[in-house]
C-alpha cells in the first residue's frame, strides 16, 4: 500500500499540518505502508489554461512547465491520497479522481493551532491526539478506513470551545492593541 500526504498548509514543513501528517505517517508506515509527503507551499503550480491538451494533444501531460507533473508522479500509485485542509479538500478529491485512487477520510483539527506549542500542562492531551492519527494511519494502511471510534477522537476539540476562544481573542487583541489601522478602533 501507499499512501500520499499532499500538505497544502502554506507553512509547510513548520506547519501544524504537518505535526498531523507525520503522527498519520508514522502509523502507516509502521503497518508497512509506503508514504509519502508533498508539501505545496514548496512547489510552484500554474493555473491550468483550460486548453484540454492533456486530454486530446498529449494525454495525460500537462502543457505548463512547473512541479505538478512531479506532485503526480510522486502520488503514481497511491492507494490513498490525502489532505488535512479543507481548503484543499475539492482539490484533492479533484486529483484522486484523475489519478484513479480516492480520498478515504480526511481529519481536520479545529484547534490545531494548539499542536505547534501546547502549554505544559497541554502536552498529555496533545500526545494522546498524537497518538490517535498513528493508529489512524495504521487503520488507514491495513484496513483502508479509519475505525468509527478513532474518527470520533479525532473529531474532538482539544480543550472547552470557551476556553479556546477566550485564548484565542485574548491573543489576537494583545496583538491588535499594538497595531495602529484604519480598519482597527483604539
Amino acid at each position: 500500500m501507499k499512501v500520499t500526504v499532499i500538505n497544502g498548509s502554506p507553512k509547510g514543513r513548520e506547519s501544524n499540518t504537518n505535526i498531523l501528517a507525520t503522527a498519520f505517517l508514522i502509523g502507516a508506515q509502521e503497518a508497512g505502508a509506503e508514504t509519502v509527503n508533498i508539501f505545496l507551499a514548496e512547489k510552484e503550480i500554474k493555473h491550468c489554461k483550460g486548453c484540454f491538451s492533456c486530454w486530446f494533444g498529449t494525454p495525460g501531460e500537462c502543457v505548463i512547465n512547473d512541479d505538478m507533473g512531479e506532485i503526480l508522479s510522486l502520488g503514481e500509485g497511491a492507494d490513498i491520497q490525502r489532505a488535512h485542509f479543507q481548503v484543499a479538500s475539492l482539490w484533492i478529491k479533484r486529483l484522486a479522481l484523475n489519478n484513479l485512487t480516492e480520498v478515504i477520510g480526511e481529519i481536520c483539527v479545529p484547534q490545531g493551532n494548539l499542536l505547534a506549542n501546547p502549554a505544559e500542562e497541554l502536552q498529555p492531551v496533545i500526545d494522546n491526539y498524537l497518538q490517535q492519527l498513528v493508529k489512524a494511519g495504521k487503520e488507514i494502511a491495513l484496513t483502508n478506513s479509519i475505525s468509527e471510534g478513532t474518527g470520533k477522537l479525532l473529531e474532538q476539540n482539544l480543550i472547552p470551545e470557551e476556553i479556546y476562544l477566550q485564548q484565542i481573542n485574548g491573543y489576537f487583541e494583545s496583538l491588535l492593541s499594538n497595531v495602529k489601522h484604519p480598519y482597527v478602533k483604539s
